[in-house]
C-alpha cells in the first residue's frame, strides 16, 4: 500500500520492540509495520504473518496515532463485565438444593436449561447464557451425568433377532449434574 511510510522515530522506535520484546504477537505486528514501510503491500505481509488485511491496517492506524509500542500491545479484558455474583451463586445453591418437582417443574433432575429458565422466572433483572451457567457450575464442583433410561429386555428379543444385541436404551440429550 502507497503512502504509509513511518517517520525516523517510528521506524527506530519499531526496530527497538524487534530487538527487546519477548512477546511474539508484539513483534510480529512491528515486523508487519516495518515491512510495509519498506514497500511490501498488505495483502502481502498479511499472507506472510498468516493474519488477515485488515488486522494490519489496524495495527498501522493504531501506531500512526499513537507511535509507541504501547498501540500495538494486547489489550485483553475488555470485554463485557461479569452479571455473575454472590447473589446469583447463592439463588443457584439453594436451588440445586431442591428438586425441580418440588418447584413445580415436571423433572426429577436439574439440567442447564431448565435451571437457565427457573433463574430466567426467579431472578428476571440478570439474563444469565448457558456456558456461563455451565462453567460457574464446573468451578463450583458439579459434576455432568447424562440421563440413561433402560428398558426391559424384550423376552421374545432371540426370537426376532440373532445377529443384534439386545436394546441398551435410550439416552436423553440433556445431563444431570451433581456434586463431585
Amino acid at each position: 500500500m502507497k503512502g504509509w511510510y513511518w517517520t525516523v522515530a517510528q521506524r527506530q522506535a519499531l526496530q527497538r520492540v524487534l530487538t527487546q520484546t519477548r512477546d511474539v504477537a508484539l513483534f510480529r505486528r512491528a515486523l508487519a509495520l516495518l515491512l510495509v514501510d519498506q514497500g511490501q503491500t498488505v495483502t502481502e505481509v498479511a499472507e506472510s504473518l498468516q493474519v488477515g488485511r485488515s488486522s494490519v491496517h489496524r495495527w498501522m492506524q493504531h501506531f500512526a496515532a499513537s507511535p509507541r509500542s504501547a498501540a500495538l500491545a494486547d489489550h485483553r479484558g475488555q470485554g463485557r463485565p461479569s452479571h455473575w455474583n454472590e447473589d446469583l451463586s447463592g439463588w443457584v445453591e439453594t436451588t440445586l438444593a431442591r428438586r425441580p418437582s418440588e418447584l413445580g417443574y415436571p423433572a426429577n433432575r436439574w439440567t442447564v436449561p431448565l435451571l437457565q429458565a427457573f433463574l430466567a422466572v426467579y431472578h428476571p433483572e440478570q439474563a444469565v447464557s448457558l456456558s456461563t451457567l455451565r462453567r460457574h457450575l464446573r468451578e463450583a464442583g458439579y459434576v455432568w451425568k447424562r440421563f440413561r433410561y433402560v428398558l426391559a429386555p424384550d423376552p421374545e428379543a432371540e426370537k426376532k433377532t440373532l445377529a443384534f444385541a439386545p436394546n441398551p436404551g435410550l439416552a436423553c440429550d440433556h445431563r444431570a449434574f451433581g456434586r463431585g
